[in-house]
């Protein structure tokens, strides 16, 4: 059951990738962007489950918080304006 759960988000991920390439708008590119994150994230979550290894849960925290300061960060600076002003 963990295996078909990660084949499902591996095509989930490819899936993301596709709409990053098609994204005509940055903020389109920004939303696969963390949409890939977070499949990414899973991903780790159910291998560490799968593995039953405390280590990667750790390491899938921590790569959450780090990919959400990454987007809004990045959301930020396209507010302001980015590399125009």
């Amino acid at each position: 059951m963990i295996i078909i759960t990660m084949v499902v988000l591996f095509v989930a991920l490819f899936i993301s990738l596709v709409r990053y390439i098609k994204g005509e708008t940055i903020w389109e590119k920004l939303l696969s962007l963390n949409l890939m994150s977070i499949k990414v994230l899973l991903l780790t979550t159910v291998y560490s489950i799968y593995r039953k290894d405390l280590f990667l849960l750790d390491t899938s925290v921590t790569f959450a918080i780090v990919s959400f300061l990454a987007v809004v960060l990045l959301a930020r600076f396209i507010l302001e304006g980015g590399r125009t002003k």
